[in-house]
């Protein structure tokens, strides 16, 4: 509670900056700090995965932050992220995103008015591709036949699997939004 008040405080403070004309250069000043995830940090294909970006020396919370993203070789959206701040009162944006199947590519692009700040494009590539291995339809009649870590793989791939299928589901509904929007 005592954080989210701070926070509060804070942002209003800098929202009174910003409302009295006080301007920025974003090339000289504004850095954007990001810590890319690598391979084993990806989890399960379809997993949650959040992209954290801190923009440094920057307090003007009115600025958006886009961030182009293409997972497994399908650019799928450009998202204006609002920032919250963290722990040294630093302007933090988090992407929540879904794990890809094999390759992730984005950047990070600040707009103020007529100015832009792009970060470096990062790239992840999975070092070992999901086997796709499909799981029977009428695995009921084999269950019995499996022992305990048999059953357990089987488990985790049909786990796998619904994660899959759920992440393309999210692919075709915002694939439907862009076409529709």
């Amino acid at each position: 509670m005592k954080n989210k008040i701070l926070n509060s405080i804070v942002k209003l403070s800098f929202l009174f900056s910003a409302v009295l004309g006080f301007t920025f250069n974003l090339q000289a000043e504004v850095n954007l700090i990001h810590t890319a995830p690598g391979s084993q940090d990806l989890g399960d294909p379809g997993s949650n995965l959040t992209l954290e970006v801190r923009a440094q020396n920057l307090k003007n919370t009115n600025v958006l932050l886009k961030a182009y993203i293409s997972r497994d070789n399908q650019l799928f959206t450009a998202i204006d992220v609002e920032p919250d701040f963290n722990e040294q009162y630093e302007l933090l944006y988090k992407i929540p995103i879904k794990s890809p199947n094999a390759t992730l590519w984005y950047r990070f692009v600040l707009e103020a008015g007529d100015q832009q700040l792009a970060s470096k494009s990062y790239s992840v590539k999975r070092e070992c591709l999901p086997d796709g291995v499909v799981v029977p339809a009428d695995i009921s009649s084999n269950l019995s036949n499996l022992n305990p870590e048999q059953l357990a793989n089987t488990a985790l791939r049909l786990e796998r699997e619904i994660m899959v299928q759920e992440s393309s589901v999210d692919l075709l509904e915002e694939f439907k939004e862009f076409i529709d929007g």
